[in-house]
Parts: C-alpha cells; structure tokens; sequence
C-alpha cells in the first residue's frame, strides 16, 4: 500500500519563477504555483511562496538564484507531504520530545564546537 510521493504529486510551476522580474500587478498573489496531495490537496500560493522567499533572502542576506527559489519551493512542497503523510501514519510527537530532542542538539552542536572551534566562522 505503499505509494510513492512523486506519483501524488502534482506541481505546477509558473514561467519557470522569475518572481522578482515579472510587472507589479501582472500576476495574482492568490495564484496555485505548486499543490501536493497525499490524503488531500493541499496548495502553495505565489504570496505564500513569496512570503517565505523573502525571509528566507532576509536571514541570508542576498537575493535567491532562480533555481534555489525552485529548490525551496521543492522543500515546502515535501514539507507538505511529510507533513501528511505523518498524519496519515498516525505518527506524532509530543511538546516535551520536540524540546528533549532540540536539547539535545545543541548539547551535540556545543561539544563540537568545544573540540573543534575552527568549524566557527
């Protein structure tokens, strides 16, 4: 019963997403630039996508290349389906596992900074 995720996906990429050099007002914000559908049709809007580019270029401070907005949009539509298919799984974590884990993350980061301090910029 397993069923793979590029057989349910459906992705609808619009003028291969120039997104900055397209014309104020050309192209509607509401518009379905990707969907994905494991157990329901879930969609990605140009505004929702633009949204995340933006803090995305923010926190990296420089614009996003074509192809690595392609390569995001790629990550929100697995997002989506990961998302999903946990659900469909009955699969869940509680509150104190996600911060258990998170801890000890950054035990494990600390220590290899404190064995390796030439990994920091």
């Amino acid at each position: 019963m397993k069923r793979t995720a590029f057989a349910l996906v459906s992705l609808i990429i619009l003028a291969g997403l120039p997104l900055a050099a397209q014309p104020a007002g050309a192209v509607s914000l509401d518009k379905t630039v990707a969907s994905a559908e494991l157990i329901r049709k879930a969609n990605v809007s140009l505004k929702q996508l633009k949204i995340d580019i933006g803090r995305v270029e923010a926190m990296l401070g420089k614009k996003m290349e074509a192809s690595e907005r392609r390569e995001y949009l790629d990550l929100m539509i697995n997002d989506i389906l990961f998302l999903q298919y946990c659900e469909r799984e009955k699969i869940s974590v509680t509150e104190a596992e996600i911060k258990q884990t998170v801890q000890q993350m950054k035990g494990q980061v600390m220590s290899s900074l404190a064995t390796n301090p030439q990994c920091v910029d």
